[in-house]
């Protein structure tokens, strides 16, 4: 598998986009403030019969939240940032004008 990291500003979004054109089954973990992330709605930029879509599941990650999800066929995107929502600790622990890491492991 794999296993990497993203780290978003408070002003932070990420595009709906699948990871690859197969099934590749991921996991997030989220530490630091709420996002808005969303699973399934159509990326509308090709006609991919891999492409899993469909009715769109938004979730409110909150710090210690993990998804598992199909990554490589099912689109995904990150909406907004909540900025100042991420634990007491947090403030204190990520770098200047960070708000969210995001750790993610791949099949």
């Amino acid at each position: 598998g794999q296993v990497s990291g993203n780290y978003y500003r408070a002003d932070a979004n990420l595009f709906n986009h699948v990871d690859s054109d197969q099934i590749l089954f991921t996991m997030t973990l989220a530490i630091g403030d709420d996002c808005e992330f969303h699973v399934g709605k159509a990326t509308n930029r090709s006609k991919r019969l891999s492409e899993r879509n469909g009715k769109v599941k938004k979730i409110r990650m909150k710090s210690g939240d993990a998804v598992y999800f199909d990554g490589g066929s099912t689109p995904h995107e990150v909406v907004r940032m909540f900025e100042g929502t991420g634990p007491s600790w947090w403030n204190s622990a990520k770098v200047k004008n960070g708000a969210r890491l995001v750790m993610v492991f791949r099949e």
